[in-house]
């Protein structure tokens, strides 16, 4: 969402609200309750409408952790290796809109063989 702040209103292409229509969120490593306090404050507003889940992924407990249904405190620096693992399990297990991702994503097909890739490299023989 870029900045987190292009997510008020209705979305052109869906007709929906962007952030207000979310069933959950996932936060890796941002701590949106002080960096975006009013936009956090209008996301939790949202929440209450859909019953979304929050979902916090970061080491420290935080603002924003305090409101989450689940906290994951990984590792530090572990942020990029648990995107993989989410990636890797998502595309295997062909979790992911194929109808989106040919109409709105770009370079996915690139993103599916890197990260095939170097799941393969990954399950070969330890050193």
């Amino acid at each position: 969402m870029g900045n987190f702040t292009n997510g008020y209103g209705k979305d052109g292409a869906t007709g929906q609200e962007d952030l207000g229509s979310s069933q959950l969120y996932l936060f890796l490593g941002t701590n949106q309750a002080e960096t975006h306090p009013v936009t956090f404050e209008y996301l939790l507003r949202s929440r209450e409408k859909n019953k979304a889940k929050l979902v916090v992924i970061d080491p420290r407990a935080t603002p924003t952790s305090s409101f989450a249904d689940q906290h994951i405190a990984i590792r530090p620096h572990t942020d990029m290796a648990i995107a993989y693992g989410m990636l890797a399990h998502i595309i295997k297990a062909e979790l992911y809109d194929k109808d989106f991702v040919s109409k709105w994503v770009l370079g996915f097909e690139e993103l599916k063989k890197h990260i095939e890739t170097e799941a393969s490299l990954s399950s070969g023989p330890r050193r």
